[in-house]
């Protein structure tokens, strides 16, 4: 492509970048349920600041949480990708579920003629 056209290309990026983000900022939440979400994640910071308070950080064995934060990543990604594995396959043996049934009814289709 020649600078003229990715200019071009670029400016229809920003364009609908630009009508997206208005989109999103006219958008009216549901302000009850934000107003709850908001109240449930105020006390759940105030029970962990207040947990914080009182724990004692130097019995904290840091590479030891940190070993666990990294295990428990690792697991919830094999999870992540199992799904999506999963996903995959069904899309795929549907899409050929779809192939078989539309040769069957061309052939079908043929045999009547």
């Amino acid at each position: 492509q020649n600078r003229d056209e990715m200019n071009d290309d670029n400016e229809g990026e920003k364009t609908r970048i630009h009508e997206i983000i208005e989109k999103m900022v006219t958008l009216k939440p549901n302000t009850t349920t934000y107003t709850k979400f908001k109240k449930r994640i105020h006390n759940i910071l105030e029970e962990y600041n207040q947990f914080i308070d009182q724990c004692d950080l130097s019995d904290i064995n840091f590479a030891k949480a940190a070993m666990l934060v990294q295990a428990s990543a690792k697991l919830y990604s094999k999870k992540v990708d199992e799904v999506y594995d999963n996903c995959y396959a069904t899309v795929t043996d549907a899409k050929k579920q779809s192939k078989k049934t539309d040769k069957q009814n061309e052939e079908e289709e043929q045999q009547e003629e």
